[in-house]
């Protein structure tokens, strides 16, 4: 039963990692399509999304750049920023 469960917590753990990798993806393109930092700082500062997160998501450079930029576009930095889930 324990096994189950830990593959469940697992599976349900790489869930939320994709869906916060997906949601990060979108907040890229809105830099990548449409050179709005401040919109996409605004929106990722609302997932939660951690340091760690960041680093287990095997983001293409292209996304990686587009991240950058997000978290140099703003005094507040939507990853490590405080209240947001992150690691900070």
């Amino acid at each position: 039963m324990a096994i189950t469960e830990n593959a469940d917590d697992a599976l349900e753990a790489l869930r939320e990692l994709e869906f916060k990798r997906g949601y990060l993806i979108a907040c890229c393109n809105l830099v990548n399509l449409h050179h709005d930092t401040v919109v996409a700082n605004d929106v990722l500062q609302q997932c939660g999304i951690s340091e760690n997160d960041v680093s287990r998501m095997n983001l293409t450079e292209y996304d990686a750049v587009a991240l950058a930029e997000i978290r140099e576009g703003r005094s507040f930095d939507p990853i490590t920023g405080p209240g947001n889930g992150g690691d900070a």
